[in-house]
């Protein structure tokens, strides 16, 4: 439900800068176009980076890190102790911002049709 909310905010906030803003119609559209392109491609990113595409690359640099700065038995127990937490962490965050991006994107591109709609009708 709380999606809902926040593309019904989004495409308030999109209308209320239209309505008091000093660009023009085209421009706003522009504008809200730019955001949603920007947010969507956020969201790509961010499905890119949870589907396990870069992994290998990252966990190359994680062996290079590893091999070059050596840590003590404790502060490797340590990490292994934490790794389930912040892959939790990681995991929610992922996930929020990608679907707090996909909305915004969605409400913009929403807008931008609507707002080309009355500009050239």
């Amino acid at each position: 439900m709380w999606k809902f909310y926040l593309f019904i905010i989004v495409a308030g906030v999109w209308a209320g800068v239209g309505r008091l803003g000093s660009l023009s119609l085209l421009e706003w559209s522009d504008l809200s176009f730019m955001t949603g392109i920007i947010c969507i491609l956020i969201t790509a990113v961010f499905f890119i980076l949870k589907s396990g595409f870069l992994t290998s690359f990252f966990s190359g640099f994680k062996l290079v890190s590893e091999k070059m700065i050596r840590k003590s038995r404790a502060m490797e127990r340590t990490d292994r102790m934490t790794e389930q937490e912040i892959k939790e962490f990681k995991n929610t965050a992922f996930m929020v911002i990608s679907q707090v991006s996909m909305i915004i994107g969605i409400a913009s591109l929403t807008m931008t049709v609507f707002g080309l709609f009355l500009y050239y009708s």
